[in-house]
């Protein structure tokens, strides 16, 4: 492990701030699409901002983290909107060097308490010494440079990436997103629909007890699938405003990991005040609408759902080698920081 501190020289005149939604991609060059996601560390307030879809490569062998204290964080921690741009800047500016110098590729980067730490894998060896020198003039930040050996990509699986909490935050989020887009009353009852797949019929069975236990309507068990596991259906009445989601969806996987047992996601019909002010019963035809089969998963970045039916449904991604523990990510409140957004996983 190496490390070094990069200059800082020069005058520089700050760019305006521009303030960015949860959904708003992050594209500083045409490798990186990063999904933003809060999440809680040891306490602590975090935004993460990963790119999901890279796999890691052994060709990419030697981990770059840079990282510069803020000079004008929030309370929290967490960057500021007066700050943004700049950190944005920095961003373009350590990719671009970086990449000409080791044919690295940013995978992410996250702010906390008060720091915000880019992270990098280079193609080339290089030592902390020619990192530094790449990276050259970061005023009016000063980086803290870290040149490290990681084959397996341990850091962006262990440290960067969303655990099944905070990737189900993510789609949680652009679900209510989604539904909101229609104008949906959130603060309305509707049944929402649950998918849980396990590895045998007796762990779902067993998912089945708990999750009545917790006030969940089971529909069923069914037979196993291509890949021998076992669907569990499962609905009750919820609202979705303020956070709804990430709160039963957390009940839910407190109740399946434990039991080796993978969420498939939640769907939920839209009730629209146009659906209120009508005050119509229902046809015999609508009601089957609502209650059509959910589409294939999709990655986030697609196509979103109909209007009708949102679905969250889990990523149909890649998934990263086993992760050591590290601290628990949950998803929290969710906060106009850093963000940059585009879509989808961890643990």
């Amino acid at each position: 492990m190496a490390r070094s501190k990069a200059p800082s020289s020069g005058n520089s005149k700050k760019s305006k701030a521009v303030s960015r939604s949860a959904s708003a991609p992050a594209a500083f060059s045409p490798a990186f699409v990063g999904t933003f996601y809060p999440a809680d560390v040891d306490g602590s307030a975090a935004a993460f901002v990963v790119d999901l879809e890279q796999e890691p490569r052994s060709s990419h062998a030697t981990r770059i983290t840079v990282s510069v204290p803020m000079l004008e964080a929030e309370a929290d921690g967490l960057r500021s909107e007066g700050e943004m741009q700049d950190l944005d800047t920095l961003q373009t500016k350590l990719t671009e060097r970086l990449e000409r110098a080791a044919g690295a590729v940013c995978v992410g980067f996250y702010d906390l308490r008060g720091v915000a730490t880019f992270v990098f894998y280079a193609k080339r060896a290089i030592t902390v010494g020619e990192a530094t020198v790449a990276i050259a003039d970061t005023h009016p930040y000063e980086a803290d440079v870290l040149v490290d050996e990681d084959p397996e990509w341990r850091f962006y699986i262990d440290a960067l990436f969303p655990d099944a909490y905070a990737l189900q935050g993510i789609w949680n989020r652009l679900i209510v997103d989604e539904l909101e887009s229609h104008g949906d009353e959130l603060h309305e009852p509707r049944d929402v629909d649950h998918v849980a797949t396990f590895l045998s019929t007796a762990t779902a069975q067993k998912a089945a007890k708990q999750l009545a236990a917790a006030h969940f309507k089971v529909d069923g068990i069914g037979k196993a699938d291509e890949d021998g596991r076992f669907e569990l259906a499962f609905h009750r009445s919820e609202t979705l405003e303020e956070g709804k989601p990430d709160r039963f969806s957390s009940e839910i996987l407190d109740i399946i990991l434990p039991l080796d047992g993978e969420y498939d996601g939640w769907g939920a019909p839209a009730v629209g005040s146009q659906q209120k002010k009508t005050k119509k019963k229902p046809t015999k035809e609508a009601v089957a609408k609502k209650k059509a089969a959910k589409p294939a998963a999709k990655k986030p970045a697609a196509k979103k759902p109909a209007a009708k039916k949102a679905i969250a449904k889990k990523p149909a991604a890649k998934k990263p080698a086993a992760k050591k523990p590290v601290a628990k990510k949950k998803p929290a409140a969710k906060k106009a920081v850093a963000k940059k957004k585009a879509t989808k996983k961890r643990r």
